[in-house]
């Protein structure tokens, strides 16, 4: 018999948090874009083409308060007919592809609002100028992950109604564990097999999906190469890649993608 899921111990014992996750710390380890299963195929089967093509940005937190991981979605609103991509890892609008901003009415919205509020302590200009140096949109993962918060539920009003939902939002910032803040790191510089392992995942060899540069710092996010902190810095603050194209250990196509020479 082949068994369809890999089970864990964990996954027999019963969920004992009692409700809603609620006040504790968390850091954000993935992100993906994805439909809210249940609400997508009710939309589908009513024919209500708006929501149908409403994707939602689910958070994937880890807290050392909670027992295992848990997934928060908040939904980037559908005017824009948004389009997931890379596996995810992206959305793309159909009604203007150059357009990377969620409404600030949605929830996602608000989530990426606040996010900048509580990075620049209150002030929103100062966090957006924080988030900038990450080098992503709001549309895509990399911008999330290994974001640290302090997380609260909070009854927000939902787009077009008088309803609220209580909604789980950050309301202090601790820290950014992963993208450095572009200072040279101390040491010897990244082992070649570190950049072996770099060039690999951007040209596809690891997963068989070659990578242009966001699709690859995204990539090393969500790898084991994320805790290298040296080739982190590199490639997101001090041109690696580019580098690494100038010396012939990998191209560039048409498209921008990394290839093998």
């Amino acid at each position: 018999m082949t068994q369809p899921h890999a089970v864990t111990e964990q996954d027999m014992q019963v969920d004992e948090s009692g409700g809603l996750y609620d006040d504790f710390d968390a850091q954000i380890v993935d992100i993906r874009f994805d439909f809210p299963r249940g609400e997508y195929q009710s939309a589908v089967l009513a024919g209500d083409k708006e929501r149908e093509s409403s994707p939602h940005i689910f958070l994937t937190l880890e807290s050392p308060e909670l027992s295992r991981n848990i997934d928060q979605n908040y939904s980037i609103g559908g005017k824009k007919g948004w389009e997931i991509g890379q596996d995810g890892a992206s959305v793309t609008s159909k009604v203007n592809p150059e357009n990377h901003q969620f409404h600030m009415s949605s929830f996602g919205g608000k989530l990426f609002t606040r996010m900048s509020e509580v990075i620049g302590k209150g002030d929103i200009k100062t966090g957006q100028q924080f988030l900038i140096q990450r080098g992503f949109f709001m549309t895509e993962a990399g911008m999330y992950i290994g974001l640290n918060f302090h997380w609260k539920r909070e009854k927000l009003p939902q787009a077009n109604s008088t309803k609220t939902s209580d909604v789980l939002m950050p309301v202090a910032f601790l820290g950014d564990t992963i993208v450095p803040d572009g200072k040279a790191p101390t040491g010897a510089a990244v082992d070649d097999d570190a950049i072996i392992m770099l060039v690999a995942l951007a040209t596809g060899v690891t997963d068989g999906v070659p990578k242009n540069d966001m699709g690859l710092k995204t990539a090393i996010l969500k790898s084991d190469l994320k805790d290298n902190k040296k080739l982190i810095t590199q490639v997101f603050n001090q041109g690696l890649l580019d580098t690494l194209v100038k010396e012939g250990r990998m191209a560039r196509d048409s498209d921008g993608k990394f290839v093998n020479n």
